[in-house]
């Protein structure tokens, strides 16, 4: 088998205006992510580890260590487990990897799967603070968790408002904003939450959803209870409030 790729090179040329990520299926079978660059391509595992790399027979480095450390704990092992500086940085640089992997799945608009490896960085970012040696090294690659949030959010709301889910979209804003205050606050920096450009964006995408989701039901009474009030007809009034009342208590009962 040739190992030239020049083929595939000159059937894929390199444009900064075109689309440069596709999937294909590899020679195993299974599916993998190109991305076309000016000097080649690179290629990635669709699953688990992008580069396919399987560290210690683990479809990944952090699969492994945190199968150490159920191990640990099963033992009850007397001396307490944590993890290196060196691991460490081979989990920080395997972070990388699947965040270079994300940014090619938002390109093919597959939310899921983008939504998918931020939430799997977010869980090592929480290892990490868990069981690093050394809080320098938690802190070195944590500083990054404020963004992934951002990111992961920004794959479930696009995933939502493709379906016209809004009220989900909403709600994974909600969830994004107050893990972004927490994080902002654990560093002493609470203040500065509004400032950060993580909420800015996710207070622009709220107010672009607000604008164009459909009111519900419960929203159009509300409407409708204050134009009845500004008109003094307190007899329509009382009836929207007897309809929301209804409309409360059947929630309640779900």
């Amino acid at each position: 088998m040739s190992k030239d790729i020049s083929n595939i090179l000159k059937n894929w040329e390199f444009s900064t205006d075109d689309g440069l990520v596709r999937r294909i299926i590899g020679d195993d079978g299974r599916e993998k992510i190109q991305r076309r660059i000016d000097l080649g391509v690179l290629q990635m595992e669709s699953e688990d580890r992008p580069d396919g790399v399987t560290p210690y027979g683990f479809p990944s480095l952090y699969d492994y260590l945190k199968n150490l450390s159920e191990e640990y704990e099963a033992d009850a092992a007397d001396e307490e487990f944590n993890i290196s500086t060196d691991d460490c940085v081979a989990l920080q640089t395997e972070a990388l990897l699947y965040y270079q992997r994300r940014l090619c799945f938002f390109e093919l608009q597959d939310y899921t799967c983008a939504a998918r490896d931020a939430r799997r960085n977010l869980e090592v970012f929480t290892f990490i603070r868990q069981y690093a040696e050394r809080e320098e090294d938690a802190i070195n690659i944590d500083q990054f968790r404020g963004f992934v949030i951002y990111h992961r959010a920004k794959a479930e709301v696009l995933g939502c408002l493709e379906k016209k889910e809004y009220d989900f979209a909403l709600s994974y804003i909600d969830h994004a904003e107050r893990e972004l205050m927490e994080f902002y606050a654990e560093y002493g920096k609470g203040e500065e939450f509004e400032e950060g450009d993580e909420y800015k964006q996710l207070k622009m995408w709220r107010e672009q959803i607000e604008r164009i989701r459909p009111l519900s039901h419960q929203e159009i009474l509300q409407n409708e209870l204050s134009e009845a009030v500004s008109r003094e007809d307190y007899e329509k009034a009382a009836e929207i409030r007897n309809e929301l009342q209804r409309l409360g208590q059947g929630k309640n009962e779900e």
